[in-house]
């Protein structure tokens, strides 16, 4: 996939000058590229396929509640973009951008943890024979652990050495762009925590609390923006996402 998106990429954008548009279908491509592939080399001779009304009823009752939490989470990570539009202007957008991009480092331990979290947990879940759970929540506690030590450590690490990397990666204008590196980041780690610290939400089918609890996240968020972003700017909003 990252393959045929640097190919593609320089094909659309930097070729045939198509742009944000170029970049976009880009993103699409290379996504209908990676299924197609994944599908026809994997999921097409394992799986046989029928509908199941029962299965249906469950799937539909477990993940409609999250259409709200993934509302409330757009808004969540979109809004400090247009509060600073409206209050300041696209040069702030950017400064905070840069800082934000640095953080995507963190994307590299989420997948790993997105990816492996959730049927590690269920396993060891099925297979813990004790009243109490014992094993689960001891398997909960220090893989949450773990996360937090290479996690934290990462913050730390382009925290401390995020100026000298924006120095090499962008102009010496977007510099103070650090100064929001380490609220996103330390973002993004309670962010990861919250899939491996509400493991019970799962077991239990109770998603329904996500339809309340991430719209309230993004109903504070918007609340903190209205006061952070026209004192502080850039930082401002990075310190209401933290």
């Amino acid at each position: 996939k990252l393959l045929s998106s640097v190919g593609l990429g320089i094909t659309l954008v930097v070729i045939l000058k198509k742009g944000v548009w170029g970049a976009q279908l880009n993103g699409f491509l290379s996504a209908l590229f990676f299924f197609l592939l994944s599908y026809l080399l994997y999921n097409r001779k394992r799986y046989t396929y029928q509908f199941s009304w029962y299965w249906g009823k469950k799937l539909l009752s477990y993940g409609y509640p999250l259409i709200f939490a993934t509302a409330g989470l757009w808004i969540y990570t979109s809004a400090d973009r247009y509060f600073l539009l409206y209050y300041h202007n696209l040069t702030d957008i950017g400064i905070f951008s840069v800082g934000a991009k640095l953080t995507q480092i963190m994307a590299i331990l989420a997948v790993a943890v997105q990816m492996s979290w959730g049927p590690l947990v269920m396993s060891v879940y099925e297979n813990d024979e004790s009243e109490e759970k014992v094993e689960t929540k001891t398997f909960l506690i220090s893989g949450w652990h773990l996360f937090l030590i290479v996690s934290l450590s990462i913050v730390l690490f382009i925290s401390i050495f995020g100026p000298a990397i924006i120095d090499i990666l962008a102009p010496p204008a977007y510099r103070m762009g650090v100064l929001v590196i380490p609220f996103l980041a330390l973002a993004k780690v309670l962010s990861q925590s919250i899939q491996m610290t509400s493991s019970g939400i799962g077991f239990f089918e109770k998603t329904k609390h996500f339809a309340w609890i991430i719209p309230l996240c993004a109903a504070i968020n918007i609340g903190l923006n209205f006061y952070f972003i026209p004192k502080f700017s850039y930082v401002g909003a990075a310190f209401t996402t933290f």
